[in-house]
């Protein structure tokens, strides 16, 4: 069994995770803008998924995302575990 986490963002607002291991992050729907490790990433209509490494990230934008766990080879039920979420 995998776990997700789905979000709701809207204009305006600012959410900080500090990821425990690597996730993978899908936009179901708007724009988003994600910084982690000094990268900029850009979700929407043409590019809706990434995976990012585990550590603080910053997300902006507006609509639905979805963090699960990043597939890994030595763990046959990944589980997404974050340390802290602030909002």
């Amino acid at each position: 069994m995998s776990h997700t986490l789905k979000l709701v963002l809207t204009e305006n607002e600012l959410l900080v995770l500090q990821l425990s291991r690597p996730t993978r992050v899908t936009a179901t729907s708007g724009r988003h803008w994600l910084t982690v490790d000094g990268r900029d990433i850009c979700l929407g209509p043409d590019c809706r998924d990434a995976t990012l490494p585990r550590g603080k990230v910053l997300i902006e934008g507006s609509g639905r995302l979805e963090l699960s766990a990043a597939p890994d080879t030595r763990c046959p039920q990944p589980r997404l575990r974050l340390n802290t979420l602030s909002i």
